[in-house]
């Protein structure tokens, strides 16, 4: 899983605010404002050309126009309700904030990204070789989406049997130098076989995305690495991760584009995100869980990386047991901008529930606070600011900002809180102190990959983070989205047990308390295609050791080991293209039951659903069989009386007599193997209405399915 976070400092930046902190803004979003105002931010070096402005989540009142935005400069890519995804000029951000029918803009956080053994510890290769199936299933009429970077769009791994490429459209969201998609308002289109490969790459520099694309859906198989599903068809969309201007509401346009292209072609569609953000509430109400959950549904599917947390101290929770009792814990700071410390923490509290945090300077050989922040309250919503200075030459020289807030989604009282040193004495260190009522329970988070929460010294009364509820937003909090963690099928080093889970797989519960992950599938170590750049080959030459390099008509395209939820995410995507291609209409609820009646659990995942395994471990086949099954076209079932209706052949096409009336009436037509042909809503349908069926292609027998009020029946007819 790529990880999506970056530090920003009101300290360090412009106030863009006529009036300082507006609280229509996400503290995240304030902070990330004044991070691109900053004339040495490393945002601007990255992203020139986007730098005036913003993308975000606007949340609107309910019954206005949303597109009465635009005459104010706002470009308006995606509605959803209430939820406006859209480019902000950052110039014009004061005056949008002020409007009456604005309640709310939040940019959310910044995306970073986060099998030969693998394929036969889940039972694709029995899918492959149809054991026990009526014949084998590839993907074949399934869209396979990635959102992610690192692409190698030519890479032979993305071709078909006849040598033509599978990415049916890819868009470069970050580069303006093309024609962005109809209705969107940034980055570069490419549509053709021939213009998506004179593209190449979306970033030589990277090729996480030609790893986990080949994992799901990879159909090269002159050497044992091939994907789980060699036959969907493919779309890209890459947001380059190095690119830290692209916000979450990125990665819900490029869902809804690839969904909409589905729909265009009249195919089912997963869409695979691994990528991870530390940032955010944790208990899928963020907007973009909102946006993603609305998004999904019948043969619409997301699946994401748990996060790589499993193994860091990123999470810390306190339930306070009286009035005087407190949360003290330290937090390691990193080096940022060449010359400062740094360290971004979250905390979150339950709803109308108060709590207060202040930051210290702390003597870490025995716990002596020698200098300190007042406390601030979740209730004092705004941004306040403070310096702590060395006393004595001892301590600590730092700017601390305090944001407070009420999370948009959840409504839960959230407080942010960064921290800039300039220096910091040897002997000395950074702590929080937080403080609550009786009953109040609090969480935090350290927004970054490298930092923790911690108490080296073991020092009576403070506290270091945990190894729980560490799950990731984006790839793992939704309440829709498959999350998937990574167990060891290949180990390469002594810590690593094979089939045990991924020291580095992220747990749950969700803040919530909902049980992530959903599943475990194979993530160390999976071997699949790797991106041939030169700077790609120079630096992952471990990797590709591991893999395989093949030339065809005189280029080496390579094949490397990578570990990560990551890789074990695309996994479960590409499985789960194959159940869609038994049954498009698959739901994310009907996946989950599934999972909840295949998935294989033994001595490693115990023998109940719990927060480290989710489900267990994800059995490709054993699901497809269920799939099948609840197709409900087993031969026993099959009536060749009318019983109300007529299935007849004519002249090649498919027609449906009515001889009874039937309210709420339903068609579903399946090949021989079980395969789902169409499936339509009729209605009312009246005695003597006839249904021509005209979408069936090929000769051969088909299974008709019609359900109604009170009304079933399942017949053969040969066409």
């Amino acid at each position: 899983m790529r990880k999506l976070f970056t530090l920003a400092f009101l300290f360090i930046s412009t106030i863009v605010f006529a009036n300082g902190y507006n609280n229509k803004l996400s503290i995240n979003t304030f902070n990330f404002i004044n991070e691109i105002n900053n004339e040495n931010s490393s945002l601007l070096k990255s992203s020139k050309d986007r730098c005036s402005e913003i993308g975000a989540y606007i949340i609107v009142e309910e019954g206005c126009n949303p597109y009465s935005l635009e005459e104010y400069g706002v470009k308006v890519n995606m509605v959803l309700d209430s939820i406006v995804s859209a480019r902000i000029p950052l110039d014009a951000i004061d005056e949008i904030s002020s409007l009456d029918i604005v309640k709310r803009i939040d940019s959310g956080g910044r995306p970073k990204p986060k099998l030969d053994k693998a394929r036969e510890a889940v039972n694709v290769d029995d899918i492959i070789n149809a054991i026990e199936l009526p014949s084998a299933y590839t993907g074949k009429g399934v869209v396979i989406g990635i959102i992610d970077c690192g692409v190698l769009l030519n890479h032979i791994n993305f071709y078909d049997k006849d040598g033509n490429l599978r990415i049916k459209r890819f868009w470069n969201q970050p580069i303006n130098t093309g024609t962005p998609p109809e209705g969107y308002s940034y980055g570069s289109e490419y549509k053709s076989e021939e213009d998506i490969e004179n593209v190449g790459y979306d970033d030589t520099y990277e090729t996480h995305g030609s790893h986990v694309l080949g994992i799901a859906a990879g159909s090269y198989k002159d050497n044992n690495f091939h994907g789980i599903a060699p036959e969907s068809d493919i779309v890209v969309v890459s947001y380059n991760y190095n690119d830290q201007s692209i916000e979450w509401n990125s990665i819900s346009d490029g869902l809804k584009y690839i969904y909409d292209y589905a729909d265009s072609v009249n195919k089912p569609c997963v869409v695979n995100i691994s990528l991870g953000d530390v940032y955010g509430p944790h208990d899928g109400c963020s907007i973009l869980d909102q946006v993603c959950d609305a998004l999904q549904g019948e043969g619409k599917l997301l699946v994401g990386s748990a996060g790589n947390e499993g193994n860091n101290r990123q999470h810390i929770k306190k339930t306070f047991t009286t009035a005087q009792d407190s949360l003290r814990t330290f937090v390691n700071l990193l080096t940022k901008y060449n010359t400062y410390n740094a360290s971004q923490c979250d905390f979150y509290g339950e709803h109308n529930q108060e709590f207060k945090v202040k930051v210290c300077v702390v003597k870490a050989s025995d716990g002596t606070v020698v200098n300190e922040t007042e406390a601030v309250s979740s209730s004092n919503i705004g941004v306040h600011e403070f310096s702590l200075s060395k006393v004595d030459n001892v301590g600590a020289n730092a700017t601390i900002q305090i944001g407070c807030e009420l999370e948009q989604g959840s409504n839960r009282p959230h407080i942010n809180v960064m921290v800039l040193a300039s220096s910091v004495k040897t002997g000395y260190t950074i702590g929080f102190k937080v403080i609550g009522a009786t009953g109040t329970t609090i969480h935090g988070w350290c927004d970054d990959y490298y930092s923790r929460f911690t108490n080296k010294s073991n020092l009576e009364g403070w506290t270091p983070g945990d190894f729980e509820s560490n799950i990731a937003e984006i790839g793992g909090t939704g309440k829709r989205i498959i999350s998937v963690g990574s167990y060891v099928t290949r180990a390469y080093s002594v810590i690593s047990s094979e089939d045990d889970i991924s020291s580095f797989s992220s747990k749950g519960p969700t803040l919530d308390g909902r049980m992530k992950p959903d599943i475990t599938a194979p993530g160390e170590y999976l071997v699949s295609s790797m991106s041939n750049s030169s700077y790609s080959v120079s630096n992952n030459s471990t990797e590709i050791q591991r893999g395989d390099t093949v030339i065809v008509n005189g280029i080496n395209y390579y094949w490397g080991a990578i570990r990560g939820t990551s890789m074990s995410s695309p996994m479960v995507a590409g499985t789960l293209a194959l159940w869609l291609e038994a049954n498009p209409n698959l739901t994310p609820e009907d996946v989950r039951e599934i999972f909840s009646e295949t998935a294989i659990r033994d001595e490693w995942t115990g023998s109940q659903p719990n927060n480290t395994w989710g489900y267990g471990k994800l059995d490709a086949w054993g699901g497809l069989k269920k799939v099948l099954e609840l197709n409900g076209i087993e031969e026993n079932y099959i009536s060749e009386s009318n019983n109300g209706v007529k299935v007849f052949a004519n002249n090649g096409l498919l027609n449906i007599l009515f001889t009874n009336n039937i309210n709420n009436c339903s068609i579903s037509v399946y090949d021989i193997t079980g395969k789902i042909i169409t499936n339509k809503f009729i209605g009312s349908a009246n005695a003597g209405d006839e249904i021509c069926i005209n979408n069936i292609s090929n000769k051969g027998i088909y299974i008709i399915k019609i359900d109604g009020d009170s009304f079933a029946t399942v017949q053969k007819i040969i066409l």
